[in-house]
């Protein structure tokens, strides 16, 4: 079976003629019949009841004409997709992401994917997840690392990639440091410092502190590592996802787990109209389904 046969058998279908059909199709009315003997051959069918006047379809053919037509919509679906295709492999992406993308792990995603789609280059702007929702609304990315949506955010599809505990990072010689856990309430009194890149965190973070009974007494906004230098030196208290607290930990802090435990959800965000970029599709689509690539241990000499 081959394409153009399935071409003409649809165009007679069309035009109930053969003559009407080949003169559609620019070709010769004996082509057309050859083509069509050779297919009800293969088929071991006839595909059309000849007339004087007309051809009409045989049960048989009526059955055929429902394959082919999917067969041929099927194939001009594969040529649009990888005339896209075509397209975004020789394009760039613009990614947004928060400033903790790095601890997250988030940073080997773009450069997996990179390696694979060699042809891609990437344009990667960090800001905080407020502005990069608002960034993809307006089409200035394509998609974006972000913390969970606060809000029923209707103009982006975010889909979760790392569950992470909230944790206490204290000074070392604070008097809660060596407890293996402590109650938001606990840290009624202290100075908060928190991450100024982290809008919706901060926002969940007072909102927790607001639900167990007191509001949180912030005296500084900054990234993570001034954090933890301004922590180590007694200033105040920060909190944090864990992940981010084990790499930041040093002799002088302490982390400690919160009861009840909080969660500080990040993941992928793009917009939810359905007409999102090729490119954004198929990166939507590498980092759902991702799995990191495991290192291969150096040989021993």
């Amino acid at each position: 079976m081959e394409i153009h046969q399935l071409e003409y058998f649809l165009a007679i279908c069309n035009y109930g003629s053969f003559s009407k059909a080949a003169l559609e199709l620019c070709v010769s009315q004996s082509s057309i019949s050859q083509q069509i003997q050779k297919l009800e051959a293969e088929m071991g069918t006839r595909l059309f009841i000849r007339e004087p006047r007309k051809v009409r379809l045989s049960p048989a053919g009526e059955e055929f004409r429902h394959y082919a037509q999917k067969i041929i919509s099927d194939l001009e679906n594969c040529a649009d997709a990888m005339r896209q295709f075509k397209q975004w492999t020789a394009d760039r992406i613009r990614i947004g992401a928060i400033a903790t993308m790095a601890y997250l792990g988030f940073d080997r995603i773009i450069k997996d994917f990179l390696e694979r789609y060699p042809a891609v280059s990437a344009e990667v702007e960090e800001a905080t997840t407020d502005d990069l929702i608002h960034w993809l609304r307006e089409s200035r990315i394509d998609a974006a690392f972000i913390s969970a949506p606060t809000t029923n955010e209707q103009s982006v599809n975010f889909y979760p990639l790392v569950n992470d505990e909230v944790v206490a990072l204290l000074p070392a010689r604070h008097e809660l440091a060596n407890k293996p856990s402590i109650a938001l309430k606990e840290l009624a009194n202290e100075k908060f410092l928190l991450a100024k890149s982290s809008t919706g965190f901060k926002r969940d973070m007072v909102q927790a502190c607001q639900e167990s009974g007191f509001n949180p007494n912030v005296v500084l906004n900054s990234n993570h590592e001034i954090l933890r230098h301004f922590v180590e030196e007694e200033m105040g208290v920060s909190l944090m996802g864990r992940r981010i607290a084990r790499l930041l930990c040093s002799p002088n802090t302490a982390i400690v787990s919160i009861h009840p435990p909080l969660t500080r959800v990040s993941g992928l965000a793009v917009p939810s109209k359905r007409s999102i970029s090729p490119i954004a599709k198929q990166f939507r689509d590498f980092v759902i389904n991702y799995k990191p690539r495991r290192k291969t241990p150096v040989a021993s000499q």
